[in-house]
């Protein structure tokens, strides 16, 4: 029996027992999670903007309009989740500190410590940095490899890159 069409040859899968809830009597389809993620990977999802995904550390401030946020886009195949951005002429106010942050896709939190390579322009100078989450982390944490502060800046940040995580289902 086919149960899916993801070209013009249906798919054919295993049969499994179905799962019976055993409050509502609902009958489930063990295979009916599997198909969902097999259509869907590889499609990106971009997320609408909204100036709260867009915080520093401790009392420095980051400031974004929607034009700023050029790419803000997430993809999620199983647990593996990678989270691409493209933010430019960005604006960093406040107390300087070493970290800006942007939150993960609402509803989504990583499972373990993960970081990649990015790159930065921190008041107009192009740097290296990294992206890191933590553990249990709800936001991407961007700072410079070597450590330092970001300066104080009107449309002079931008943070480009990617990463990929583990995310609990």
């Amino acid at each position: 029996m086919p149960i899916a069409y993801l070209s013009p040859e249906p798919i054919y899968l295993p049969q499994r027992q179905p799962v019976v809830e055993p409050t509502t009597g609902a009958i489930h389809v063990t295979w009916f999670k599997f198909l969902q993620e097999l259509v869907h990977r590889g499609h990106w999802t971009t997320l609408a903007f909204l100036a709260a995904n867009f915080t520093a550390s401790p009392s420095m401030t980051w400031v974004l309009t929607e034009a700023d946020q050029v790419t803000l886009s997430y993809t999620i195949a199983g647990k593996t989740m990678t989270v691409a951005f493209t933010l430019e002429n960005t604006s960093v106010g406040g107390v300087v500190s070493s970290a800006l942050r942007i939150a993960l896709p609402p509803g989504r939190v990583a499972t373990r410590a993960m970081a990649s390579p990015v790159r930065i322009r921190d008041n107009g100078t192009w740097t290296t940095g990294e992206a890191s989450v933590v553990a249990d982390g709800t936001y991407i944490t961007i700072q410079r490899t070597d450590g330092a502060n970001f300066t104080l800046s009107t449309n002079a940040t931008d943070v480009r890159g990617q990463l990929t995580l583990e995310v609990a289902r």
